[in-house]
């Protein structure tokens, strides 16, 4: 019989984007509803780099959310600028979980990010004996001083920097953020200390969605040519790839599933942007899933036979990497497979299945 139903219980986001002040306050709530806890991105603005830009955010925050019923956990953002001695303060206190790698010009306020590693070779030796996770946005936009196109700088990261990075601190612990591609697969399966977070639409999307009408269905959903052009809802960085490379990730998690392995797990890349800044020129890169993050990776875990799976996912595999699955408040989290309608508008966001109907409910 076809399963209708699973518990979720202490889903955790490892990865997400609340931004700051009043976006923030409006936009935390969508996880805080079904996530016992996320860490969040720091590439705001300010970007976090200093102690006192940590304290800030963390203040804010804090003071945005109820601490009994949600964990929130934090990064730095990778720099020459930062200073070790802050981090050592900041690591023995638990103020922090990671240290976030952004390639200059990647995506959202990745100006302060590089190209490879070599200007910070310092702190990668402080985080390899601390033991800090070193989290990567895993892509090459330049190369040798030439532009890499779009489709191809996962992979080309994963050849060169990635490589090079792996050969140096071989017991540097890595999370691999948001992967798209079979090389980024591939290489998480190869190495230990490492793992990946995988969002709900690069297992659910490929990139014949960027230009095609999707329609929700009873058990995923379809491409649809009766409209055709650019849809921003679904640009992001990384942008969607091929249908070999979504393939290769659905097959490392049905391998995960089988195994019993605990290497890819939940995070939602979720990136608010206003339908202004999205419909316009040179539209905002990012896809806002928070609002029905749980009920889309039902979705994709129903269509892969893996619905299992879906609770190791959610809630260890990142939970234990990160070590505060103890910590995390208890939040049950039930979705059960009954229609569900989709806000066209979320706080001013689009979100994928805008005003569609979905087969997933979480409560």
């Amino acid at each position: 019989m076809e399963q209708q139903q699973i518990t979720l219980k202490k889903p955790f986001d490892a990865h997400t984007h609340w931004r700051q002040e009043k976006v923030l306050k409006k936009i935390l709530p969508y996880t805080t509803k079904q996530f016992a806890g996320a860490l969040g991105m720091p590439n705001t603005n300010p970007k976090i780099i200093t102690l006192q830009n940590l304290t800030d955010y963390r203040e804010e925050l804090f003071a945005a959310i109820n601490e009994k019923e949600f964990l929130p956990i934090f990064t730095f953002y990778l720099s020459p600028e930062l200073d070790i001695e802050e981090l050592n303060t900041a690591w023995k206190n638990g103020w922090f979980h990671g240290i976030k790698y952004y390639p200059k010009g990647g995506t959202t306020n990745s100006d302060k990010g590089m190209l490879g590693f070599n200007e910070v070779a310092d702190i990668l030796r402080f985080m390899e004996k601390k033991k800090i996770p070193l989290l990567i946005h895993g892509e090459t936009p330049e190369h040798d001083g030439k532009l890499v196109d779009d489709f191809k700088r996962e992979a080309k990261f994963y050849k060169t920097e990635m490589v090079a990075l792996r050969k140096q601190f071989p017991k540097l612990r890595i999370v691999l953020e948001h992967i798209t591609t079979k090389e980024a697969v591939g290489f998480v399966k190869a190495h230990k200390r490492v793992r990946a977070t995988i969002t709900p639409q690069h297992m659910l999307f490929d990139r014949r969605s960027l230009f095609n009408l999707n329609k929700a269905t009873e058990m995923s959903y379809e491409l649809s040519t009766e409209k055709s052009g650019v849809l921003p809802d679904f640009m992001c960085r990384p942008i969607l790839k091929g249908e070999k490379h979504v393939n290769a990730i659905r097959k490392a998690l049905i391998w995960q599933a089988k195994k019993g392995k605990h290497k890819f797990g939940l995070g939602t890349d979720t990136a608010y942007h206003s339908r202004g800044n999205k419909y316009c020129e040179c539209g905002a890169c990012g896809v806002f899933t928070a609002p029905i993050a749980l009920e889309l990776y039902a979705m994709a875990f129903d269509a892969m036979g893996i619905l299992d799976h879906l609770s190791v996912f959610a809630c260890d595999v990142m939970p234990t990497f990160y070590g505060i699955k103890d910590k995390l408040p208890k939040k049950t989290v039930v979705l059960t497979k009954k229609p569900k309608k989709v806000n066209k508008r979320y706080y001013n966001g689009t979100v994928p299945f805008a005003g569609q109907t979905i087969p997933w409910t979480a409560e």
